[in-house]
């Protein structure tokens, strides 16, 4: 049995290795999102973080087998004063392992300052197995940490730590991973484990829906404390409105992430306790298009006045009218809405999210495409427009790089 766990441990590093490499490979093949072409470069700044995990959990690796071998010579520890079994500790630590990290993941949502660090893994805005393991740094020491306390408090065998990590290190990639597994797998794994729907509602930028589910591996704890919840997976928009730009994406962005001022999730802020204006998205007032080739798109927002904007867009292609819409902006009901008309199809009003500086998401999640709409000041001059959601049970998102313009035609 040592030697079984002794060669698992030693493997442990090419477990991992190879799950990442196992399921980026499966889920370019069985998508459950269709991911932009953006997504290869945003792969290679996680697969950065991870180097920086494996050398981080690599220097660590003592901190945390240090007090659970001490533990385990000097039989310190909770199970061993109630004398259980080697074989029930185990298994039983398994599952306190679990526990552990599962009150940790509750903890990291729930204090703001642990929150910021943990908001890293949060603020991508799309998942695959590049996903699961994006930790910063200072997380995986915290974690670190607190687990190897709390094995030696409770004394759980370093056999249950291989065990579990043995598990648990291809499942985390496994419930991130951009992959549609069949339905009865869903259905019945989630009632045991934290399955890939089940743990996409947590990467929800919904916020009610990002504090749930917080299971590891298992969803058991979710269901025993009340930490669980529903979502519509299709429709669901991950990452966090504050990090959206490519630019807040990089390696470099990521490492200084808790460092960075932002809203709190879980904490009622300043900035959005207030009730959104029609003046904070003033910038978007004058006149923007995008040229390619022949194909114009352009947009003209009115100045803000009693509470509203009106805006008008068209595409054309040459001499030819594509498409075109007029649009109200209004403050409603602590929000702002975006009443869109577009030309040959039925109005739809899509409601606020909390306005971050110079950026506003709107959103009916009950629209066919897109349930979002989003605009973004990128720079003097330049306003990033988007549109997107889920249609045919496939991700899509058409971005506007807009330039202002004159408004005068010369």
């Amino acid at each position: 049995m040592a030697d079984l766990l002794q060669r698992l441990n030693d493997l442990t590093p090419v477990i991992a290795i190879g799950s990442l490499a196992l399921f980026m490979t499966l889920e370019r093949w069985l998508p459950f999102f269709e991911h932009g072409s953006d997504r290869s470069r945003q792969r290679w700044h996680n697969l950065g973080m991870i180097a920086i995990a494996f050398l981080v959990n690599a220097t660590l690796a003592g901190i945390l087998v240090s007090p659970v071998v001490w533990a385990d010579t000097n039989r310190f520890g909770l199970m061993y004063r109630l004398h259980v079994p080697l074989p029930v500790a185990m298994m039983t630590g398994v599952f306190l392992i679990d526990l552990c990290n599962y009150a940790q993941h509750v903890t990291m949502h729930s204090v703001p300052a642990l929150w910021r660090i943990h908001r890293v893994h949060h603020a991508d805005t799309a998942l695959d197995a590049s996903s699961g393991i994006r930790l910063h740094p200072f997380e995986l020491v915290l974690l670190t940490v607190v687990l190897g306390g709390m094995m030696s408090l409770l004394g759980v065998p370093m056999g249950s730590l291989i065990v579990y990590n043995t598990i648990a290190l291809p499942w985390f990639l496994l419930n991130h991973s951009n992959m549609k597994y069949p339905a009865w797998f869903e259905r019945w794994g989630s009632l045991v484990m934290s399955t890939p729907n089940w743990h996409r509602v947590h990467h929800s930028s919904h916020q009610p829906e990002t504090d749930s589910h917080y299971g590891c591996v298992l969803s058991i704890w979710d269901r025993l404390f009340g930490t669980a919840g529903k979502a519509d997976v299709p429709r669901l928009r991950f990452g966090l409105d504050r990090f959206r730009g490519h630019d807040e994406q990089t390696l470099w962005r990521m490492l200084k992430m808790p460092f960075l001022p932002v809203v709190l999730l879980g904490v009622v802020a300043a900035a959005s306790a207030q009730t959104p204006s029609i003046k904070d998205v003033a910038w978007l007032q004058g006149c923007w298009e995008l040229r390619e080739g022949d194909r114009l798109v352009e947009e003209r927002w009115m100045p803000p006045r009693a509470g509203s904007m009106l805006g008008v867009g068209r595409t054309t292609r040459g001499n030819k009218l594509v498409e075109h819409e007029y649009i109200v902006l209004a403050e409603r009901d602590g929000r702002l809405a975006y009443e869109a008309h577009p030309s040959g199809q039925a109005a739809t009003t899509f409601m606020s999210h909390p306005v971050t500086g110079r950026e506003v998401v709107f959103e009916d999640p009950t629209h066919d495409f897109p349930q979002r709409v989003g605009y973004k000041s990128t720079g003097p001059g330049q306003m990033l427009a988007w549109v997107e959601g889920t249609s045919n049970g496939k991700t899509r998102r058409i971005e506007f790089p807009y330039r202002l313009v004159n408004c005068v035609a010369p």
